[in-house]
């Protein structure tokens, strides 16, 4: 992992979704209520900066009658919706992921030679979901090479498994729509106008030589706020337990209550040599609908890379940061008041991603 700066913005004065700006690439619509992942509204749009930012946004609804089978007490929460992106070229590197989806968790699956890179959305919070609302799934891209990469939109049905990890059913995907680089709608801007880190391009820092290629740890047994208690306190004694010189892949939750700033990461991290490999962020909508912004890079301004022409007047505070440190380490941290939960790696190696969308769900006053 190479370390930097973290200086995300805490205050987005607009962030931009479904433009007019941005090139249509296809639109579906979906009758069959059993396909429940693949909802009964999609549409696959981009625009792009140069050829070397790529923007790509998906609009999506499900209908009363799908929610009703994805929502069923006997499948909902271990049945999940999910959306991929998946590059066609080892060219594009995800670097933003934006949505209103709740409960969303973003999962990267890193390019290699002559394989594109795949960013997952899993919808973990189904009982939230909307019949006929807009939701929307937004991503930016770096085009590391002169060429015309396309990406495609992938639905698929997953598992959470109880006490376990989160699984793709096989044989139920949907590829929806692709579009390419050379159909993307050209925006008035200069890359160097974004004002993005110095070696933000540089083929030698774009994936963290300490990320594990691991399964992702399921949540679906906590199903209360009793659940969610014991879960936590579980987690206290599997890090205290560890020993100090263990090095571990860590989730940690902060207290919704504070407001967690760019400032307050980087001392944490530069005082207890974290590896960071994802940081996730809440914002909130005029509405007061929560947005789930993540990134991968500490150096990046997300301001940077939110792109379109509908100005939605949004604060965010970051939720969540995974990487790896070791025990001791993190125990440090573990007595701030502004941490909620620190989790740790099974014995599996299985990796957590952070609570903040359970906290939403069982404990919204906090």
């Amino acid at each position: 992992m190479i370390k930097g700066k973290l200086v995300a913005s805490i205050i987005i004065t607009t962030i931009f979704m479904g433009s007019h700006a941005m090139a249509s690439a296809s639109s579906f619509t979906n009758k069959d209520t059993s396909n429940w992942d693949f909802p009964s509204k999609t549409g696959l749009e981009a625009a792009k900066v140069e050829n070397k930012i790529l923007f790509t946004n998906t609009d999506v609804q499900w209908s009363a009658d799908q929610l009703a089978k994805l929502q069923d007490n006997r499948v909902d929460p271990q049945f999940i919706p999910s959306f991929t992106y998946q590059a066609d070229q080892d060219d594009l590197r995800s670097k933003l992921m934006v949505t209103n989806m709740p409960g969303a968790k973003f999962t990267r699956k890193d390019a290699q030679y002559g394989i594109g890179e795949e960013i997952q959305l899993s919808v973990l919070k189904t009982s939230d979901l909307v019949k006929d609302k807009s939701y929307f799934f937004y991503t930016t891209w770096l085009n590391m090479f002169d060429s015309n990469p396309s990406v495609s939109l992938i639905t698929q049905q997953r598992f959470a498994q109880p006490n376990g990890t989160m699984n793709d059913i096989p044989k139920t995907s949907d590829i929806i729509s692709k579009v390419s680089l050379k159909e993307a709608a050209t925006l008035d801007k200069k890359y160097e106008r974004l004002y993005l880190p110095k070696d933000f391009d540089s083929a030698f820092r774009q994936y963290s030589k300490d990320t594990k290629e691991t399964k992702v740890k399921s949540y679906s047994l906590i199903d209360s706020k009793t659940k969610l208690i014991e879960f936590k306190q579980e987690a206290d004694k599997k890090l205290i337990f560890t020993p100090d010189s263990t090095e571990v892949q860590f989730a940690i939750t902060f207290d919704k209550s504070k407001f967690i700033t760019s400032t307050y990461i980087n001392k944490i991290v530069e005082e207890n040599n974290l590896k960071i490999s994802q940081i996730y962020a809440a914002g909130l909508k005029n509405n007061k609908e929560e947005l789930t912004i993540s990134w991968f890079d500490t150096s990046l301004e997300p301001m940077s890379l939110l792109e379109s022409n509908k100005p939605l007047s949004t604060s965010f505070t970051i939720t969540e940061i995974e990487g790896t440190a070791k025990v001791g380490d993190l125990i440090k941290i573990w007595n701030h008041s502004t941490v909620d939960v620190i989790e740790i790696e099974d014995k599996n190696g299985d990796r957590p991603t952070g609570v903040h969308w359970l906290n939403n769900l069982y404990d919204p006053k906090k």
